[in-house]
């Protein structure tokens, strides 16, 4: 059965007629018997749905034929009024039409969901009902976002999102499926981002992000770019390593909507990068290894003996000053880790012989002012001695 029959006939046999534009009765009538035949539909849906006396299968296939047939006639008369100049009653009249079909649709979409098909082509007219929805939750967005301080590559990609989602013919959202999402994820992040404020908005965001499956391919590689690590900057391989194994399990506890997504049929933001943080892991325990291969040999196999000597400094005074060498570009090296271990093997204070690899970094990284002060005088006595034996 086709109930949208009527509505047809009647229309091809008015614009075959083709009444003149000045003829405003001809048009008003028109527009009322649209109007009228719309409501006309909904009761013979609602008749016909009770006639299938509740078995699924038969509900569903007429409703997805109304769907398709809805989506036809309004596409159909959308690319007419394409040709139409704007305000003119033929205009009028198609966009009063469009208007009572995308009402026809919403009722199915509303009264029919569990038979409601979300897979099918969803036609123009009822996508360009969202745009004014869709602009103001994206001011706001970008609004907050801005303010808040956010990355700023990151509001930019989100810009580019929202603002071609705003367009007419955004060619992403093709079936009723897509365009809930879209709707959805944007007032989703709507809500987050007008009830969450300060430092949590970045994390509450992120897990928006993974929840909502966001897995459009700008947002992928910006989060990628930001899991991957540049690894001349890392001195320390087993610090940086336990940081990325305790993101990757924070990123695994984060709960995801199962078949949803920007993308819903490729791998889900969450499983893409969890895959990165992966495979940072497995990078990082190479390299870790690797360097306690290449960093120092054991003395224990080396035909000399070990290069060692004293200083007569504490531990967090020998530190500083090997730190106060390295910021004034006399002691050049790549990676502090070399350094420490360095000391740690081959230095002793008077204190201590076997100085710890840790106690090392961690006197590096918290220099204290007494320290400065005993360096200084050494310094001092330094330019005594030269000054004494070696005059100008």
């Amino acid at each position: 059965m086709n109930e949208l029959e009527q509505l047809e006939i009647f229309l091809k046999a008015f614009f075959e007629k083709a009444p003149a534009g000045d003829d405003t009765a001809a048009f008003n009538d028109a527009q009322h018997y649209i109007i009228k035949e719309r409501q006309n539909i909904i009761q013979k849906i609602r008749a016909a749905s009770h006639s299938f006396q509740g078995d699924p299968h038969k509900i569903r296939l007429y409703i997805e034929h109304l769907q398709l047939e809805i989506t036809r006639l309004s596409d159909e008369y959308y690319q007419f009024l394409q040709s139409q100049n704007k305000g003119s009653p033929v205009a009028d009249l198609i966009s009063q039409l469009l208007s009572e079909l995308n009402l026809l649709y919403r009722y199915l979409k509303e009264n029919f969901k569990s038979f409601f098909n979300d897979q099918l082509n969803v036609h123009q007219a009822f996508k360009e009902t969202y745009i004014p929805f869709i602009n103001k939750l994206s001011k706001k967005i970008l609004s907050v976002l801005a303010a808040s301080g956010e990355d700023k590559e990151f509001i930019l990609l989100m810009q580019d999102y929202l603002y071609t989602l705003s367009k007419p013919g955004y060619h992403e959202i093709k079936t009723n499926g897509d365009l809930d999402y879209h709707v959805n994820f944007i007032s989703a992040i709507h809500k987050l981002v007008i009830e969450i404020t300060g430092p949590d908005l970045n994390l509450k965001l992120f897990r928006e992000l993974i929840y909502l499956n966001f897995n459009c391919l700008p947002v992928i590689w910006f989060y990628i770019n930001r899991i991957q690590k540049d690894y001349d900057q890392v001195d320390f391989y087993q610090e940086e390593l336990i940081n990325t194994i305790i993101e990757l399990r924070n990123l695994q506890q984060i709960p995801a909507k199962v078949g949803y997504g920007y993308e819903p049929s490729a791998e889900t933001l969450k499983e893409i990068l969890c895959k990165v943080y992966e495979e940072e892991i497995s990078c990082l325990k190479r390299l870790q290894r690797l360097q306690a291969k290449l960093t120092y040999k054991k003395w224990s196999s080396m035909i000399f003996t070990p290069f060692y000597f004293h200083v007569a400094f504490s531990l967090e005074v020998l530190v500083l000053f090997f730190r106060l060498l390295i910021e004034a570009g006399i002691v050049i090296t790549e990676k502090k880790v070399v350094l420490f271990d360095f000391i740690s093997k081959h230095i002793g204070t008077e204190r201590k012989e076997n100085l710890s690899f840790g106690s090392i970094k961690n006197k590096y990284n918290n220099p204290q002012y007494s320290a400065a002060q005993k360096i200084k005088i050494a310094l001092l006595e330094v330019i005594r001695l030269i000054n004494e034996q070696y005059p100008a």
